[in-house]
């Protein structure tokens, strides 16, 4: 899942210099492809933040400021809104702020957490056909400094966080908890980006995804920095390999705002896991202040990059496309990507491709 926040110290800095430890990976396959639109714009979901598959129905979560809901269910094959729901607010079955959510493949049901309404389930058949009855809703004590929370079968994957400027010695980084809140694994390691300041700047937005057989997750800084960290859940918390791809490019002299320096370039903006692959939507290298300033119609694509890998951190694939892809998810059966993409004018779509 999406935007976690990292606090605490990160491990001493291995003796490589800054170039030696990053290197973009060689893919096997590299190829270009142009999305198929299922969609017109989506005018009133201006910042889609995770997507999913579901039998026959793609879900994106992201807040309609017009009909003011947060879940969105499509036809995968006709593109057409079927369902519409989960309003903000403080009342029974709504929130106020999705960033804590997940799909739950043992239930098929899309997982919200939110600190007033507990933890939300949306069971993406029953509320096509039935709407909110469908949904659920229990109690659920959203544990202090959090960042992120990610539904691993009957588990649950918290990731904490450390405000800027705290130090909190018995913080753990990562935990995986029982659904009554028994810690069972921790892990309290951390990518090798610099001193901490930087550190609890790159890392204060994060998207991260557990693969739905619950014994794989995948985690990297969302803004900035192709950083791609693979973990195994079977026996505990493991770290099987980190990937450096290329680093963020910025600098944080305080620890809290982020100062953008002319190599900044987009890290990953969605990560979507299978049991079988890991897929990501990256940056291509492109550097944001010096692309900033152009006229919007003379910008280049920023994201446009799917890169896939498999469990054992080897590089398989990479697809150039034609849009900023946002999110994305697969369905590998049917060799298909969907993805919320978005042109240099911010305008956003539903597209599909071939993999």
């Amino acid at each position: 899942m999406k935007k976690m926040i990292i606090a605490a110290a990160v491990a001493a800095l291995a003796g490589c210099s800054e170039q030696e430890k990053y290197d973009y990976p060689d893919f096997k396959i590299e190829q270009e492809a142009e999305f198929e639109l299922l969609t017109g714009e989506l005018e009133s979901i201006s910042v889609p933040s995770d997507m999913y598959l579901s039998g026959d129905y793609i879900v994106i979560i992201g807040y309609d400021r017009v009909n003011q809901t947060f879940v969105h269910i499509y036809d995968r094959e006709k593109g057409s809104l079927v369902a519409d729901g989960i309003r903000m607010g403080r009342g029974p079955k709504e929130i106020m702020i999705p960033v804590l959510n997940s799909m739950n493949y043992n239930e098929e049901s899309v997982v919200i957490y939110d600190s007033g309404a507990g933890r939300i389930s949306v069971p993406v058949e029953s509320f096509v056909s039935a709407g909110l009855a469908a949904v659920g809703q229990e109690p659920y004590e959203i544990p202090s400094f959090i960042s992120c929370l990610m539904d691993a079968g009957d588990l649950r994957v918290v990731i904490r966080a450390v405000p800027s400027g705290k130090d909190i010695p018995d913080m753990t980084r990562i935990e995986i908890q029982t659904e009554d809140g028994a810690v069972l694994y921790r892990y309290n390691e951390f990518p090798d980006i610099g001193d901490i300041s930087l550190c609890r700047s790159i890392y204060s937005f994060t998207t991260g995804t557990v693969s739905p057989d619950g014994k794989k997750m995948a985690l990297a800084p969302s803004s900035w920095g192709g950083i791609l960290e693979f973990f195994s859940l079977e026996d505990g918390i493991e770290n099987r390999k980190t990937e450096y791809m290329f680093s963020p490019g910025v600098r944080s002299p305080d620890g809290m705002n982020i100062e953008l320096t002319e190599d900044a370039a987009s890290g990953f903006q969605d990560l979507y896991a299978t049991d079988e692959r890991l897929y990501g939507a990256v940056g291509n290298g492109v550097k944001f202040l010096s692309n900033n300033k152009l006229p919007l119609e003379d910008r280049l694509l920023t994201s446009p990059d799917v890169v896939i890998f498999d469990w054992k951190g080897r590089a398989v694939e990479k697809i150039e496309t034609d849009y900023n892809v946002l999110c994305l998810c697969t369905d590998e059966e049917k060799g298909e990507l969907y993805a919320v993409i978005s042109d240099v004018y911010q305008r956003n779509y539903i597209g599909k491709l071939s993999i």
